[in-house]
């Protein structure tokens, strides 16, 4: 149910996000910020030999995230943090931003939801009404009194 995972998954980003905000300054040590909604992120500037080679950039940057796995270890954030990566547009270097999951976080997700409960809640507000209005339920009584 997307409700469930939904508050799972924004448990998880308020756990990141307090550990994160706590120890800002131990991750300061690896060169780690963290933004206002609790990301963990860094720029991981690329060498000239690799920032030549086009197709040996990503993988580079997945390398380096070694460098890290101390410091997320020591936080227990390793199991539950997922690396972004993205070209800094015009230089030789790549963001890298850990956060926790964010697949039912979405808002055009969250709206789409919101619709289909709240059309499912007035199509049966209507059946209800409908059937009310328009079937006898005496005969459901006389019925049972034969059963």
């Amino acid at each position: 149910m997307y409700w469930i995972k939904l508050i799972k998954e924004i448990r998880l980003w308020l756990i990141v996000r307090k550990v994160a905000k706590r120890n800002a300054e131990t991750l300061q040590e690896f060169d780690l910020r963290v933004d206002w909604i609790g990301r963990i992120y860094t720029v991981i500037n690329l060498p000239e030999e690799v920032a030549s080679q086009p197709y040996s950039q990503e993988p580079y940057v997945l390398g380096q995230l070694r460098k890290y796995d101390e410091v997320l270890l020591r936080l227990q954030l390793s199991d539950i943090i997922f690396p972004e990566i993205e070209k800094i547009p015009g230089e030789d270097a790549y963001l890298l931003v850990l956060t926790a999951e964010r697949e039912y976080l979405s808002f055009l997700r969250f709206i789409l939801n919101v619709g289909l409960w709240t059309g499912i809640y007035y199509l049966a507000k209507f059946i209800i009404n409908f059937t009310r209005e328009n079937f006898n339920f005496d005969i459901i009584g006389e019925i049972a009194k034969y059963i």
